[in-house]
């Protein structure tokens, strides 16, 4: 972007980390850039949107982000354990995602968040649900 400023309508490419305010963790990283038009997509927080504004190549933001505002709060009934001869055993991995369908058709992705000898445990929960994070 040379000497150009972030602006609605300007292609932007940018790399980034998310971290956990509380334990400091790195818990996502985007090495390869991230390509979007501002102010026309909705791919990153609000938040971060306003501080991206007026920004020039190689600035670096932190913008604190409350992912309850993102996501909504946590929905414990969207975690859900099933016997582990119940799962297909391609889903009985830590970290596997499994597209799931209700009764009227919608779907939701969960992510298998525990297995043990006798379950296997899926939730529909963003993985950020719950955490206070800081985008750089």
């Amino acid at each position: 972007m040379s000497n150009e400023t972030i602006a609605d309508g300007k292609y932007v490419e940018l790399t980034y980390k998310v971290i956990d305010q509380k334990s400091g963790g790195v818990l996502t990283q985007v090495e390869y850039p991230l390509g979007y038009v501002h102010g026309t997509n909705e791919v990153l927080a609000p938040a971060v949107m306003v501080e991206l504004e007026g920004k020039s190549a190689g600035e670096v933001i932190e913008v604190p982000i409350d992912c309850n505002q993102l996501y909504g709060p946590r929905d414990e009934s969207l975690v859900i354990t099933e016997r582990i001869q119940d799962v297909p055993e391609e889903y009985q991995q830590v970290g596997m995602s499994i597209l799931m369908e209700n009764d009227r058709g919608q779907t939701k992705t969960f992510l298998v968040t525990r297995v043990d000898k006798r379950s296997v445990t899926i939730d529909g929960n963003n993985p950020l649900c719950g955490r206070e994070v800081i985008f750089r």
